[in-house]
């Protein structure tokens, strides 16, 4: 199975590496400078198998694209980049991670692939939700958006099958004001020195969950 991290193929690095050798011969004045982060991951992936995936730190950092053995019929190029706000996501959903296209837009996968995007932690707090909710919407073309359901999840990066390269973003449904519980928690009543009567604390703390 054949593994692309970032934007180099094994045969890529090898270019890579002889025209900085050629260059390094023909300028030897000139400093190196660093090279462009990769904002779309690309390579050639056949009958056998293979993946696409984001090198840490990067801005692809978290996506990971797993063709299986089976998926396709014939080398095909695949590369994912980031898409920008294609289409807004359906109203009763929030958006938590970056959104990206995955093409040939529409291919269809005898066997159905992982894809994992990240996502912002923050935001499915801010929704009152939790990591295992996230989901994913996808879509191709003018078609409506899907929904699916993840079939794993970590710190940060939620996962689901696709069986056809799509638009993809990760988000939440936050559930409806009335199914929200509230809690507020206060510090006991303290005694007045100079009174019999109690005066309370005004410092409280207020924890919203979901009603299950």
């Amino acid at each position: 199975m054949l593994r692309t991290d970032g934007t180099k193929t094994i045969s890529g690095m090898a270019m890579a590496l002889a025209a900085m050798l050629l260059g390094a011969g023909c300028d030897g004045g000139g400093s190196a400078g660093s090279e462009p982060e990769a904002r779309e991951l690309h390579g050639t992936i056949g009958a056998a198998g293979g993946e696409l995936v984001g090198a840490p730190g990067s801005a692809m950092a978290g996506v990971r694209l797993v063709i299986p053995p089976g998926a396709l019929a014939a080398d095909t190029a695949i590369s994912i980049h980031p898409a920008g706000q294609t289409a807004p996501l359906p109203a009763t959903a929030v958006e938590c991670g970056p959104m990206y296209a995955i093409e040939p837009a529409g291919l269809a996968l005898a066997v159905p692939a992982t894809l994992s995007l990240p996502y912002d932690e923050s935001i499915i707090s801010e929704q009152n939700r939790f990591g295992d909710e996230v989901k994913m919407w996808v879509k191709n073309g003018s078609t409506p958006w899907g929904q699916r359901q993840q079939i794993d999840s970590s710190a940060s990066q939620v996962t689901i099958e696709l069986d056809a390269l799509e638009i993809a973003a990760p988000g939440v449904t936050p559930p409806a004001e009335e199914d929200v519980v509230t809690f507020k928690f206060a510090p006991n009543p303290k005694p007045s020195i100079t009174n019999a009567a109690a005066t309370a604390s005004t410092s409280t703390t207020t924890v919203k969950i979901p009603a299950f």
